[in-house]
């Protein structure tokens, strides 16, 4: 069963990321989609995380994606961008919705060869 969920996180991600390489407002739309889907939102969760989303994009410039989190040369603002978002979806999410989420951050985090890191975001990382 980890397995079968990993493996949806892995195909996710990877649609998310062609979805991100896309350019314009449709992306970033259809890659939300695919995450409300995932993580099977309520109406009333939906605005509310495309708000964190938009929100988490507008402090790095950038969607969450495997590129933003690669970002070495801007790894403190990265970190605590990435933070706020975990603490912002962590109140907005059920638990296993949560939990589902932080297994994608981890599995995008996983495939970076310079991942950022922090005792505050692993903490946060590791509660599922």
């Amino acid at each position: 069963m980890r397995r079968l969920g990993l493996c949806v996180a892995v195909a996710l991600m990877m649609g998310a990321t062609t979805s991100f390489a896309q350019e314009g407002r449709g992306a970033n739309q259809t890659s939300f989609e695919r995450l409300s889907k995932y993580l099977q939102l309520t109406e009333a969760q939906a605005p509310e995380v495309a708000e964190i989303n938009a929100y988490f994009e507008g402090q790095l410039g950038q969607p969450l994606s495997a590129e933003a989190l690669s970002q070495s040369d801007r790894a403190e603002e990265v970190q605590k961008a990435l933070l706020c978002n975990l603490k912002l979806m962590k109140r907005t999410l059920t638990k296993e919705q949560y939990g589902k989420y932080v297994a994608l951050i981890n599995v995008t985090r996983a495939n970076q060869p310079k991942a950022i890191s922090s005792p505050d975001l692993e903490a946060y990382l590791a509660e599922k």
